[in-house]
């Protein structure tokens, strides 16, 4: 890694892979020597010096060798290397096959840790040493050993996340879809002339927080794990809008402050005569958004002189609304939207500017506060922040980020395939981290295009039927026309007269080998149902491999006698060469079986947890797909416009029933209020008529005892007020949306008198 010295381990094993390859070097020069013949040879001694003298000459240092290890790799003995490579858990091709999957897992977006490593590692020893592999694992050690013997092709990184949506977002096919869209907006056409690269611009807000910043390494006593560093810690986050242009040149900045109107105090020295706004949260919006396309077109107008300019934005919903798209089209500015959550890929303002322009910040704020222990304020942030700006917005930084995108000049290629490859595990292309056998893809190959062109399935009564009439159905066949296919025989039928014998072997195995997979869990393999996450995937039951050991190096050590013993012995060392060879492919396929069936287990957990979130709210925004668009087309400004309109109709439609609502509201306020009112009245009069009635009672009973008439009649029950009915509603006021409604179905509150009349 650069900047970074190497270990004591990594050096000691850099010094043997070079001492190896100058001891091959020595040997090859020793058995070339000694095929010599009628000429005198050279020692061991003479080449050991030759070798070391060579080495020196080519690589300015010497590499000590010995001429008794240089006889002992002659007769063909095993270096020190090969045989602790015996004695390791793993072989030099699981090794290999880690790593390779490792890597893949890493472009992935997957990478795997410490432990993760050593889990994979633990899983393909244990499945080649069975029971030997102990229960403890591998060592404590091993995972930095191993990353040390493959250190061209390993290092460990600080870890940065990468969110799912850009993960998915950057593919094959939206990559495709911007570039063709780039390279067609940028050449010439017949109404329009093609656009050079002093007007292509590319424009992108970033967040700066006044007392946060990026961290550092800084220097500190030894012995402490951690090292402060005061800092205001204000969040407030200012919002600035910085556009670049290919040819190198940058516009001023637009600023956003937090707040609801313009402050005196905001009146700054302003180096980059930026332009000041202000929204509430301190983030652009539709109305800054026109705003700013109009301050770019005063920027820039004088010189494009008249020439069509492309504007490069990002999928903010203050770039396609009507007013800037339209303003935007008047002055024969193109914008071209980048696809969605792929900022990360395409924009070069993230790629390469904002990164250091959020370090000089960094190391510019710090330096403030340092030297005058005050802290950054809207008051000061102006002029504090264009040093930061300046330095950061040079020519050199805005051509790199135009042309690490592939945008100038105009470049697909400029972004990788490794770039792409998180998305691979959304892709419909995707396949396996690791390679499938060739032979196991022919076999796989076969079993699809047999249960593509199965027939389907006879009942019970068609197969009686075909037994009787075997004869003639046969006899008709024959004397019918050849060119025509028997009626009852299958697509896939290997009696044919012109099948050869290996496509009809080859059938019938695949024929049989469905019907055995019928019948067991995994019979969902030949189905024609799409697969389910809860489908078990196939269990692989791995062998354990003995050693390779050289039973017969004895044999290969004794001089042989006769030309017949000197054929036997080649003939066994290609044998013993053959068979470790085998052994090692079935060791490497195997450890490819084992990372595999680990890869599927997880992306099946994975996909089981996506399978149970609950489906969201499809989209409706006007770039719900995701993909790139050129933004001032004149029908997707149509578009936008029809849209907002339609939205502007549905916010007045809602206010409006919002206002009857209220309005009704009151009516039926000053409704209840005089309903209760005469309801009081109305209990009041029965209070009083029931007096009168008591009153009454007891006046007809005392009469009653003296035999006389009441000296009044009954009272009767006068001046109730009648009830007056609600208010009515207009149809149609209670159809607005959930949020928005008011419960009117039951009508509204009623008090009933307390007494009947």
């Amino acid at each position: 890694m650069p900047g970074c010295a190497r270990s004591q381990a990594l050096k000691k094993i850099q010094h043997s892979q070079e001492w190896e390859k100058w001891m091959a070097v020595a040997v090859e020069a020793y058995l070339t020597e000694q095929k010599l013949e009628g000429q005198k040879k050279k020692s061991l001694r003479k080449i050991v010096e030759e070798t070391e003298q060579r080495c020196l000459t080519e690589t300015g240092y010497i590499y000590k060798l010995d001429k008794t290890t240089l006889s002992r790799r002659a007769k063909g003995l095993c270096s020190m290397q090969e045989f602790n490579e015996s004695k390791c858990w793993l072989s030099t091709a699981e090794e290999s096959t880690v790593v390779d999957y490792a890597i893949s897992m890493a472009r992935r977006g997957w990478p795997l840790n410490h432990k993760r490593l050593r889990e994979h590692a633990e899983e393909i020893a244990q499945a080649r040493h069975g029971e030997s592999f102990p229960e403890e694992g591998l060592g404590s050690c091993w995972v930095g050993r191993f990353l040390d013997r493959h250190h061209s092709r390993l290092h460990c990184y600080k870890l940065h996340a990468l969110d799912t949506s850009r993960a998915r977002a950057g593919n094959p096919h939206t990559k495709k879809a911007f570039f063709d869209i780039l390279k067609k907006t940028l050449a010439a056409s017949e109404t329009n002339e093609a656009i050079t690269p002093g007007n292509i611009y590319g424009v992108d807000e970033t967040g700066i927080q006044k007392g946060v910043g990026l961290s550092d390494y800084v220097i500190g006593p030894a012995g402490e794990s951690i090292q402060h560093q005061q800092r205001s810690g204000d969040r407030e986050n200012i919002t600035i809008i910085v556009t670049i242009c290919a040819d190198g040149t940058s516009i001023p900045p637009a600023v956003i402050f937090k707040g609801q109107a313009f402050r005196t105090s905001w009146l700054q020295n302003n180096p980059l005569n930026a332009s000041i706004r202000h929204s509430p949260k301190g983030y652009t919006d539709g109305e800054i958004g026109i705003e700013w396309i109009k301050h770019f077109n005063q920027q820039t107008s004088v010189k494009a002189n008249g020439q069509r300019r492309l504007l490069l934005v990002d999928g903010h919903n203050s770039h396609y609304t009507y007013g800037f798209l339209s303003y935007a089209q008047e002055h024969k500015i193109d914008v071209l939207c980048y696809p969605s959550h792929s900022t990360h890929l395409y924009q070069g303002l993230d790629v390469v500017v904002f990164s250091v322009l959020k370090r000089r910040w960094t190391a510019v704020r710090d330096e403030f506060e340092r030297r005058t222990k005050l802290q950054v304020t809207k008051s000061n942030f102006l002029e504090l922040y264009a040093k930061a700006h300046t330095e950061t917005l040079t020519a050199t930084n805005i051509i790199s980020a135009f042309a690490t995108t592939g945008v100038v000049p105009y470049n697909p290629n400029a972004i990788p395939e490794t770039a792409l490859a998180p998305s691979l595990e959304s892709s419909s292309a995707g396949g396996l981290p690791l390679p499938l056998d060739p032979a196991v893809s022919v076999v796989s190959t076969l079993i699809k295009s047999v249960i593509q062109k199965r027939p389907r399935s006879r009942t019970l009564d068609q197969e009686a039927y075909l037994e009787q009439n075997q004869n003639d159905i046969q006899s008709r066949d024959i004397g019918g026309t050849p060119n025509k296919r028997r009626r009852n025989e299958s697509p896939t039928s290997s009696t044919g007269p012109n099948v050869s014998p290996t496509v009809r072997l080859y059938t019938n195995l695949a024929n049989d080998t469905i019907q055995s997979l019928s019948e067991t869990p995994l019979s969902y393999l030949t189905s024609s149902s799409p697969i389910r996450s809860d489908h078990p995937p196939p269990i692989y039951l791995p062998t354990p491999f003995t050693p390779t050991r050289n039973r017969y190096q004895a044999l290969l050590d004794c001089p042989a006698m006769t030309v017949r013993e000197l054929e036997m012995q080649k003939a066994l060392k290609e044998a013993q060469e053959m068979n470790e060879q085998q052994k090692n492919i079935l060791i490497g396929m195997q450890a490819t079986m084992v990372l595999q069936s680990m890869y599927v287990g997880q992306s099946q957990v994975q996909i089981q947890a996506q399978e149970s979130k609950k489906a969201r709210k499809q989209s409706k925004r006007t770039l719900g797909d995701g993909m790139p668009r050129l933004l001032s087309d004149l029908a997707f400004t149509e578009g936008v416009e029809a849209a907002e309109r339609a939205e502007q109709e549905k916010q007045e439609l809602i206010q409006h029933r919002r206002a009857e609502r209220e309005h009704r509201s009151v009516i039926m306020a000053q409704w209840k209020k005089e309903n209760t009112n005469r309801v009081a009245r109305n209990n009041e009069r029965r209070r009083e008529h029931k007096v009168l009635v008591e009153e009454w009672t007891a006046e007809a009973q005392l009469a009653k005892q003296e035999k006389r008439r009441p000296r009044w009649t009954k009272p009767q029950l006068e001046g109730i007020e009648p009830p007056v009915p609600p208010p009515t509603v207009r149809e149609g006021a209670d159809d607005v949306e959930d949020d928005e409604e008011v419960d009117l179905h039951n009508g509204p509150h009623l008090e009933v008198d307390d007494e009947a009349p």
